[in-house]
């Protein structure tokens, strides 16, 4: 096992290096830069060349793509992510002041889509080729092929704007720092129920699914007719010997998931200007602030590599015929 970790962090590395060298040309390459924003909002006076160059000084943009990049790897080896061009702050800073809320959407959605689907799945399966089964089925195809910015469009139109139960949009209220702790708890709840909403349903449309097809492969095997024919009552067959095999695949799948947890959504993020990660992408990309854009591919790009090493080792632990010896 330590000799295919070894294997694997350096074949990540590679990936990695290989992954942020290819980003860095293309948002290198993107039409207009940092200081065709600053002139466009430059409009009282004309901008001579000089100081173009001075702002291209600058913000780093007159060094060539692999100057650039070896710049910004060099800065990377001593910790440092660099200085957003846009808000002028360490990118690492704003980094760290996006993942909380981030996190607060995908470990919820999380906990959320693996706490329903599971019962779901299971429900699914026990009652397969029935009339609720099958309105079940239904109802979550209906869900997986909703696209998530349609739904979000939906809720608030329905629950913020008709019936104003919820905010439109935001984070928090405006006098949320006059809050008590527990009025400071609702507020952040009322305020992530649509994008939680939103973030969970396809998740768990999938996952429902997934687990239903699977069981629906484990309970056609010979040892779950045995046990059946044994007089053993069909929830326990069902649980404890059909849905354990079917962990397997289930548990191998949650490596995968790391990534998302900070990633956000872009679209989510910016219908409901949530304060995340993915609305923090959209904006370094909009105001072509490169070393956000950077420190950001560097985030995602090494949590799905984690959690592809992550997915094989719990494939191991789970099924010990498997041996990366």
């Amino acid at each position: 096992m330590v000799s295919y970790l070894l294997r694997r962090s350096l074949i990540g590395i590679v990936t990695l290096t290989l992954i942020t060298m290819l980003i860095y040309t293309l948002i290198r390459n993107m039409p207009g830069d940092a200081t065709t924003l600053a002139m466009s909002e430059m409009t009282d006076r004309a901008i001579k060349q000089e100081q173009i160059e001075r702002m291209k000084a600058a913000y780093g943009l007159n060094n060539s793509i692999p100057v650039g990049y070896s710049i910004w790897l060099k800065n990377l080896f001593q910790f440092d992510m660099g200085s957003s061009i846009s808000k002028h702050r360490p990118v690492s800073d704003l980094i760290m002041e996006r993942i909380g809320p981030t996190l607060l959407l995908s470990i919820t959605s999380l906990v959320l889509t693996f706490g329903l689907s599971i019962p779901f799945g299971l429900y699914a399966s026990a009652r397969a080729g029935k009339g609720d089964e099958q309105v079940l089925s239904l109802g979550l195809y209906i869900l997986y092929s909703l696209p998530s910015f349609v739904a979000a469009l939906f809720l608030q139109y329905l629950l913020a704007v008709r019936l104003n139960l919820l905010p439109l949009f935001g984070m928090t209220s405006d006098q949320y720092l006059s809050m008590t702790p527990m009025q400071k708890t609702w507020d952040l709840f009322i305020h992530s129920v649509m994008p939680v909403a939103c973030y969970t349903y396809g998740s768990l449309a999938y996952y429902t699914r997934f687990i239903r097809a699977n069981m629906e492969e484990v309970v056609r095997q010979d040892y779950i007719r045995t046990a059946l024919a044994k007089g053993v009552p069909p929830r326990r067959v069902l649980i404890h010997h059909a849905f354990r095999n079917t962990m397997i695949p289930l548990v191998t799948m949650i490596g995968l998931v790391l990534p998302s947890l900070l990633s956000g959504s872009v679209i989510i993020e910016q219908i409901f200007a949530w304060p995340g990660m993915g609305r923090l992408f959209f904006e370094s990309i909009r105001e072509r602030d490169y070393p956000t854009i950077m420190g950001l591919t560097l985030i995602f790009s090494a949590l799905t590599l984690l959690g592809q090493l992550l997915s094989d080792i719990l494939y191991a632990v789970v099924d010990p015929r498997v041996n990366y010896e």
